[in-house]
């Protein structure tokens, strides 16, 4: 077992000190292998060890619970098979470290299988290398409401090489596409499952907040929630074949709003967002051409040092309304994903692009194409304040203020109303389907539009 002679982290033998672990025909690889509370079909139906229990925890309910740990490979309560089970007025504090974070070892809370899970005016704080607050896999559901989870970081263990990782079980730090940092993923659903978060704080020291993983048709929302991540990390992921939905959410992130990868749908809607890099990067593992990924954002508040919307190499259709993004660099700005393990797409391939519809909102910041993919702006009675380069535009009752020189195509453009440029800018635009505009004009605040 767990510190034993051949055991993880055990002297002598597979597993020892400076030894792969997972060598050992005894290394967890499953829940079941592992001391925990496991609730089946609503009966408690094994006990974890080396932990400290205030309160009893029963086959329906856990009320007033207070459940402490420093052994590593433990996780608090499993609720599985088809219990319906709650969790109340608790205080986890989980400490060492899991093992499989797709499989939740090492999660305080967990729900998998066909189980129904409440976890309510509770506190949850984990420390340590794999070791989720709460998560959710198989079919199962999870309900977290009015309750402070906090995700913590830890060492990794001895045997762990950054420069030659362990492939399985679960991962103990980002893959290093994301160029992020930390060993810990505060929420974590996979699987065909569904998650709510309510009325909560939600918080990781780095990685992952909220994050989903090996997705078939998963949902997770949150609601009325903080979502903060201290360092390098990102608050929410929507992998492939996962939907995200949240709603009136407030985000403070080191680096990243949300990630957003392959076939994601993903929504935001009275969120406000404070990023020191991103609010949005988005990027398809595959390379994809043909799908687009669609991102909502609606009555948000948004702002990034960097980027609000920072797409590589992916086709985003996003739907922006009634929403402000700002940044002193780029609202939005897309390119060509230069990291060597990204898949790229085949050769004379000519990919979906991307198309962003902007209704009553506000844009200050550029928007840059950088990426061989084409971009299509439309704006419609919203407010542009930026250069704009790499993109072809239709203003509808719009308003574009270029602050530096421009490249761009105009689409359905008959007269200059809504274009302007200071003293200096020089907007160039091409010629699209419906522009009846040609030749050189010069704009109310001094600049000029030369069509061609």
């Amino acid at each position: 077992g767990p510190g034993g002679p051949g055991g993880p982290g055990g002297p002598g033998g597979p597993g020892g000190a400076n030894a792969d672990p997972t060598d050992d025909p005894k290394f967890p690889r499953s829940f079941q292998m592992i001391p925990a509370y496991v609730i089946q079909d609503n009966q408690v139906i094994s006990r974890p060890l080396n932990y400290t229990l205030e309160g009893e925890i029963g086959p329906q309910a856990a009320r007033g619970i207070r459940f402490t740990t420093q052994e590593k490979f433990i996780n608090g309560i499993v609720v599985r098979g088809n219990s319906n089970y709650t969790i109340s007025d608790a205080y986890f504090k989980l400490d060492g470290q899991g093992v499989n974070d797709f499989e939740g070892i090492g999660a305080a809370v967990m729900a998998t299988d066909d189980a129904e899970l409440t976890v309510e005016n509770s506190y949850i704080e984990t420390n340590g290398v794999i070791r989720p607050c709460t998560a959710c896999g198989g079919r199962a559901t999870l309900h977290i409401n009015n309750c402070q989870v906090y995700g913590n970081s830890g060492p990794f263990p001895d045997y762990y090489d950054p420069a030659n990782p362990i492939k399985g079980p679960g991962m103990m730090e980002p893959p290093a596409g994301l160029f992020l940092g930390g060993t810990i993923r505060t929420h974590l659903s996979v699987g065909t499952t569904k998650t709510y978060y309510k009325d909560s704080h939600i918080e990781s020291d780095s990685w992952a907040a909220l994050s989903t993983d090996n997705g078939r048709d998963l949902y997770l929302q949150a609601d009325n929630c903080e979502v903060v991540v201290r360092n390098v990390g990102y608050g929410v992921y929507a992998d492939g074949g996962c939907n995200v939905v949240l709603n009136d959410c407030r985000f403070q992130t080191a680096t990243h709003g949300g990630i957003l990868a392959g076939d994601f749908t993903a929504k935001f809607t009275g969120c406000t967002m404070r990023s020191g890099k991103y609010d949005w990067m988005c990027h398809d593992l595959a390379g994809g051409a043909d799908s687009a990924a669609p991102l909502e954002v609606r009555g948000s508040d948004c702002q990034a040092d960097e980027a609000c919307l920072y797409i590589k190499s992916h086709n985003i259709h996003a739907d922006i309304e009634n929403s402000t993004l700002t940044s002193p660099k780029y609202a939005v700005h897309a390119i060509v994903n230069d990291d060597p393990d990204a898949n790229a797409m085949p050769e004379g391939t000519v990919p979906y692009g991307n198309k962003l519809y902007l209704t009553g909102s506000t844009i200050n910041g550029d928007i840059v194409n950088d990426d061989i993919r084409s971009m299509a702006l439309v704006l419609e009675n919203s407010t542009v304040n930026g250069a704009i380069q790499g993109a072809y535009v239709e203003l509808k009752g719009a308003k574009w203020l270029a602050t530096k020189d421009s490249s761009v195509c105009l689409v359905h453009a008959a007269a200059i109303d809504g274009i302007d440029a200071p003293r200096g800018v020089t907007i160039s635009a091409a010629v699209g389907e419906g522009t009846t505009l040609q030749g050189s004009y010069d704009l109310p605040s001094g600049g000029k539009l030369i069509v061609s």
